[in-house]
């Protein structure tokens, strides 16, 4: 996220030059906290039960050849489809037309859970299923989008409540947050003219 949030201020800053000075403290902030987060991931590394790691796996692929051999993989892969279809459906509900960056995140999660297992009906079952794919694609990447500029806006907001409401930083860095928040506010708006894609992919998953 805080390489993603990165790329961002610098299209930012190419697209608007007159933000240069808010996206360059914002800058600074993402990096320092880049560096903190990796430092972390460093030593729970050295921590993590890669024995147990790989047992896992072992289970799982295990799980998947007996039911293979079973035959029965396809009844199984059909119940995840449809399971995950529901999920999508329920994501949708619950983030409603509102905008709520958390509950969007969970409609993101999960269609990419779902375009998943469809990805996997398509090899294994040569069921046709590229449109849909494609569809979720789309939606993930704009969701993904909307996500990544709400990072980047958490870390404006933050900046902005500890400036001076008087000085001239605060204005360089209150415009920079409406730039991004207007980018959110239009995404949004796509995702919910695009909504009924994904109650007509979930009712086919569930046919």
């Amino acid at each position: 996220e805080r390489d993603v949030a990165l790329s961002l201020l610098a299209d930012l800053q190419t697209a608007r030059p007159s933000l240069r000075a808010a996206t360059g403290t914002v800058r600074q902030v993402v990096r320092w906290e880049r560096e903190v987060r990796r430092a972390d991931l460093g030593r729970r590394l050295q921590q993590a039960d890669f024995d147990q790691l790989r047992q896992r796996i072992a289970t799982l692929l295990l799980d998947f050849e007996v039911a293979a051999a079973a035959g029965d993989w396809r009844s199984l892969l059909e119940t995840r489809i449809a399971r995950r279809a529901a999920d999508v459906r329920a994501a949708a509900d619950l983030a409603g037309h509102l905008y709520a960056p958390d509950r969007l995140h969970g409609v993101r999660i999960a269609a990419k859970k779902l375009r998943y297992a469809l990805e996997l009906a398509r090899e294994l079952g040569r069921v046709p299923t590229l449109q849909a794919l494609r569809q979720l694609k789309q939606m993930q990447d704009l969701l993904g989008h909307m996500h990544d500029l709400e990072v980047l806006a958490g870390y404006t907001r933050l900046l902005d409540l500890q400036v001076s409401t008087r000085g001239r930083q605060h204005a360089r860095i209150a415009g920079l947050l409406n730039t991004i928040e207007e980018e959110v506010r239009r995404l949004h708006a796509t995702y919910l003219a695009s909504r009924p894609v994904l109650d007509k992919i979930a009712a086919r998953c569930d046919s």
